[in-house]
């Protein structure tokens, strides 16, 4: 009777382990800095939009385009989606019809040692507020990746009578 009660503590203990859901960065098509086969400074503009209407996680119908006020070209940017809940943006940042720099912003999914250890220390940690939210990016030009964390509004401040 002593097994089943250990073998049941065993069985109980193997199932409270983490789960581990699928990240941005889980089952890469490619090395990073090549993201969904995107690679900066290879990869064109015409080829980057059949990588993005051919992913299976960007949400083809939020596909944009447009021009930035520096420095780069063209933007282009899209919704991305892991599952049916984790949703982040993608940005990719084209200087003459090539990519540039790929930006992935609202990361909910990857803590930063994971961003560090996929795409290496950032050249730049930039810290900006805009209204009730706090942004961090991780910088890393000559990858030409980016990751950019927000706080999601979660920064207000509670006034009297909330």
């Amino acid at each position: 009777m002593k097994r089943y009660w250990i073998l049941i503590f065993v069985l109980i203990l193997l199932g409270c382990q983490p789960i581990k859901r699928g990240t941005l960065l889980d089952n890469l098509k490619c090395v990073i800095p090549c993201w969904e086969n995107i690679t900066p400074g290879a990869t064109t503009k015409s080829v980057l939009s059949d990588l993005l209407l051919s992913s299976p996680i960007v949400v083809h119908s939020t596909i944009k385009s447009w021009v930035p006020v520096r420095t780069y070209d063209e933007v282009v940017g899209a919704e991305i989606v892991i599952g049916t809940s984790i949703k982040s943006y993608l940005f990719v940042y084209l200087i003459n019809d090539r990519v540039a720099l790929i930006s992935i912003e609202g990361v909910r999914d990857i803590t930063i040692a994971d961003a560090i250890e996929k795409v290496g220390d950032p050249q730049y940690v930039v810290v900006a507020s805009y209204m009730d939210d706090i942004y961090v990016s991780l910088i890393n030009l000559d990858k030409g990746f980016t990751f950019r964390y927000g706080t999601g509004g979660q920064t207000r401040m509670a006034k009297k009578g909330d």
